[in-house]
């Protein structure tokens, strides 16, 4: 029975090594190695000025996360052989004439 268990133990382990993991809670440093602090960021107008569509908060700010979590993937993840990020957050501005976005996060390796 500890051989099944054990083996179940480190099969899913091995299939969470190759995920890039995005988390919003702060490095836990007994499990985790520091890679660097970066941050993401985008401006979106309210209006279209060609089509003249109104584009939501809601949807502006999906739109970004979902830009912000796919550079993650694509550039800290596989480029850059991190194992994922911490410490994820978007803050957001709303001005006259658009959405401004910032996203940060903290880049780490498990140990």
């Amino acid at each position: 029975m500890k051989k099944v268990l054990m083996s179940l133990v480190v099969t899913g382990a091995m299939a969470l090594a190759g995920e890039c993991s995005i988390i919003t809670s702060p490095l836990d440093f007994s499990t985790m190695r520091f890679g660097y602090s970066s941050w993401y960021s985008q401006t979106r107008p309210v209006v279209e000025v060609k089509t003249m569509k109104v584009t939501n908060f809601v949807d502006a700010y999906s739109e970004f996360d979902e830009l912000f979590t796919q550079n993650i993937k694509d550039v800290v993840c596989t480029k850059n052989k991190w194992d994922g990020v911490a410490n994820y957050k978007i803050t957001w501005q709303r001005t006259e004439n658009g959405y401004i976005f910032v996203g940060t996060f903290d880049a780490f390796a498990y140990k």
